[in-house]
């Protein structure tokens, strides 16, 4: 009897051990394949009511909405938006149960209906460079809410969003839609990223206070010509030593000077730091990370989701 050849049990032993990686990715890093956003309130979306799952930072799973977008309900003509929230895969929430992001919480604490956009890769800018296309598609009536984990920008990335450049990737079309299903080859992906060494240039601050001006001020009155108000929220990481001493490492100075472009152009612009610093101290609950991560690090845990929907809250009761 002939004997199989060894390389065809090589290459059979790859594929079982592939297939057997896709099916444990199905639970472990399920994110759907992108796809393209017809009115570009966003550089991309999730195909309708696909599937999720995340158990690399914490652990949750559900389905987008008919739109895209991770949110309870779907998206419906009938149905009006108060508050519109943008910003990256922190305010998006796949890190925690559907019902604990920031727009369901907001949901459940306010008269006002929350609607979110966020979404991986959405920075500030890139928020801010899709605003106008964002209120025209879902016409917010209150506010819009945008989240961001930094407060430091080259002028570079400042000019390309004022300008539409640099757009985020779809990866769609082609044989990127049959690898993009490979569940395993987008962890990969995932943790060769994380992998890849920061791009950072030095800890010189960063911000150019006439550029800043100038794409806030442009999204200052996208707001106004709708009378919607512009809320930016900013949410530090916390770290905690063994005698509960709290630091943070973002640039005080960038965040005073974004504060200020914000608030000279009517924009109100919110710093979790403080919310969070006395949280800790009452319940020794951090804003981000997650059992199986490293605490205070990483993506919004439902205490940071909860806290930044509070004052939302409170923002919005104040300009009543």
């Amino acid at each position: 009897m002939k004997k199989t050849p060894w390389i065809l049990k090589v290459f059979i032993a790859g594929i079982a051990a592939f297939i057997v990686l896709n099916l444990f990715s199905i639970l472990y890093y399920n994110v759907p394949a992108r796809t393209a956003v017809p009115d570009d309130s966003t550089e991309y979306k999730w195909p309708a009511n696909a599937f999720h799952s995340l158990a690399t930072e914490g652990l949750a799973w559900g389905r987008v909405n008919n739109d895209g977008y991770n949110n309870m309900e779907d998206l419906a003509d009938d149905k009006d938006i108060d508050i519109l929230i943008m910003g990256s895969s922190h305010a998006e929430g796949f890190n925690v149960a559907k019902d604990r992001n920031i727009a369901s919480v907001l949901n459940a604490i306010t008269d006002r209906y929350a609607y979110n956009i966020g979404i991986s890769e959405h920075t500030l800018l890139k928020c801010l460079a899709n605003l106008e296309n964002a209120l025209k598609a879902y016409q917010p009536r209150d506010a819009v809410v945008i989240e961001t984990m930094t407060v430091s920008f080259y002028d570079d990335e400042i000019r390309a969003a004022l300008s539409g450049e640099n757009r985020l990737p779809t990866y769609s079309g082609g044989i990127m839609d049959i690898l993009q299903k490979m569940k395993y080859l987008k962890l990969v992906f995932y943790q060769y990223n994380n992998l890849k060494p920061s791009s950072a240039k030095g800890d010189k601050a960063l911000n150019d206070e006439e550029l800043l001006n100038d794409i806030l001020s442009r999204a200052a009155e996208l707001c106004t010509q709708r009378d919607v108000e512009l809320i930016i929220v900013f949410h530090p990481t916390l770290s905690v030593d063994n005698e509960d001493n709290i630091t943070t490492s973002y640039s005080r100075e960038d965040a005073k000077l974004l504060e200020k472009v914000c608030m000279d152009n009517g924009i109100t612009f919110i710093n979790m730091e403080d919310d969070f610093r006395e949280y800790y101290l009452s319940e020794h609950k951090l804003p981000h990370g997650f059992n199986n991560t490293v605490p205070g690090q990483g993506h919004l845990n439902e205490t940071g989701h909860m806290l930044m929907a509070y004052a939302v809250k409170d923002v919005l009761e104040v300009n009543d």
